[in-house]
This record gives structure tokens, sequence and C-alpha cells, in this order.
């Protein structure tokens, strides 16, 4: 669990991956439920379009932010990045010598 800096630098712990995911996906609904709802509300009486057009921007806004959660929680992290190519070159390196060794 990594920190966040908020607009005061204060150093606030990051929310765990799963409770955020969950609330943002919680969101996501039911703005998609109001939005469905409004426009539903739209062809009977006229809703403001004004409404329907913040409550579309703060839908794209929430699916932004999913995507980007997701997108960052798929990516491994540089660490085992590294870990893994070193790994692996040291074990093609010994792979290779020991092939050079037989070979002499």
């Amino acid at each position: 669990m990594g920190l966040s800096r908020c607009k005061g630098g204060a150093a606030v712990p990051d929310p765990d991956p799963q409770s955020l995911l969950a609330e943002v996906e919680a969101r996501l609904h039911q703005v998609q439920q109001q939005l469905h709802d409004l426009k539903t509300l739209a062809h009977l009486d006229s809703t403001p379009l004004g409404q329907l057009r913040a409550l579309d921007q703060d839908l794209d806004a929430l699916e932004a932010r999913l995507h980007q959660y997701l997108v960052k929680r798929s990516q491994p992290s540089l660490f085992w990045q590294v870990v893994r190519f070193v790994g692996l070159g040291i074990v093609l390196g010994m792979a290779a010598q020991s092939w050079l060794d037989l070979h002499r």
C-alpha cells in the first residue's frame, strides 16, 4: 500500500484497491442508472438537457477513472520486471557458460 499526496502535501495512505474498485463500480452503476432514468424522463417530460449532460460527464469521468485503475493494476511493478529480467539473464548466462564448457 503506497502513499498519496493531497493538495496540502500531507501523506495519505492509498485506499485498499479492492474497496476503491468496488466504490468506483458502485458509483458507476448508480450514475448509469440515473442517466438511464433521466433519459427515460426526457422523452416523457423533456427533462433539462443540462442535467443529462452533467450526468453524462460524470459517467465519462468515472469510466476514465475505472479504466486508469484497471490499467495501472494490470501492469507489473518495475521492481518485479527488474527481478524477472535480471534472473533470466543470470540463468541464460549460466546455461551458456555450461554449454561452452561442454564443447571445449
